[in-house]
């Protein structure tokens, strides 16, 4: 059985910790998404490259998505 960790938590969402298994859940709106430590790494640099690039462009605070790739080719999360 999991114990979880609450690494965030707001009205957008949260991210936590399986304190067992190690494991990183995100869940925001209808949506649940789990990774293996591994994979979150990878994600959380995917986020991060993508906000950067997203504040260089000049029409930024006026757009209301970004598209991030997830560990699945078929699926992009907006």
């Amino acid at each position: 059985m999991c114990e979880h960790k609450v690494l965030s938590h707001n009205q957008n969402g949260y991210i936590i910790r399986c304190v067992d298994c190690d494991h990183f859940q995100i869940g925001f709106g209808t949506t649940v998404i789990s990774f293996s430590p591994d994979q979150f790494a990878k994600f959380r640099k995917s986020v991060l490259q993508q906000y950067t690039l997203f504040q260089k462009e000049v029409d930024a605070p006026l757009r209301k998505d970004i598209n991030l790739p997830s560990f699945s080719k078929n699926v992009q999360l907006m």
